[in-house]
């Protein structure tokens, strides 16, 4: 009976990493580690033309100790952004709306206050406008329907790249 092989152990050499490089990783975890935990508070505006979604959203949110500020549409968004500019940490934004769209909200919003993390929300859209958007760094996408797991995860790394992004 043949012995059976023993394969040799692979080691792949890991990529060096700079200083900079460990510590916006550093400052990722740093904003991640307190969202995932609950221990981060942020304001978000949640931005759904739907009602029933745009509760949930929020329920979920607050569920997870954030204030969450609702919005029924695009304009809504943008007028409340403009008014409180810095009152918003992110925004959580349907793709699909009858008077604007979220790729338009998305532009006036960014145009306004282009350091705001967005979080795309959707059950469908166009793929190329979500390509473009998500080029953008400052956004991420979550699919309907989801959980509020899915939902703290999401802000947990959206922030977390924002801020290594303000940081380089």
């Amino acid at each position: 009976m043949p012995r059976p092989r023993h394969r040799r152990a692979q080691y792949k050499a890991l990529p060096y990493a700079s200083r900079a490089t460990l510590e916006r990783a550093y400052i990722g975890m740093a904003i991640m580690e307190p969202v995932m935990n609950g221990d981060l508070k942020l304001n978000i505006l949640v931005v759904d033309d739907e009602a029933g979604p745009r509760h949930l959203i929020c329920r979920h949110l607050e569920k997870l100790g954030h204030n969450a500020v609702p919005a029924e549409s695009g304009v809504e968004a943008i007028r409340k952004v403009t008014e409180e500019r810095e009152a918003y940490d992110l925004v959580v934004l349907d793709m699909l709306m009858p008077v604007q769209d979220g790729e338009a909200t998305f532009d006036a919003l960014h145009k306004l206050k282009p350091e705001l993390a967005v979080l795309l929300c959707t059950g469908s859209c166009d793929p190329a406008a979500l390509r473009r958007l998500l080029r953008t760094g400052w956004c991420d996408l979550l699919c309907k329907p989801f959980s509020q797991t899915e939902l703290r995860s999401k802000i947990a790394g959206l922030l977390a790249r924002a801020q290594r992004s303000t940081a380089a």
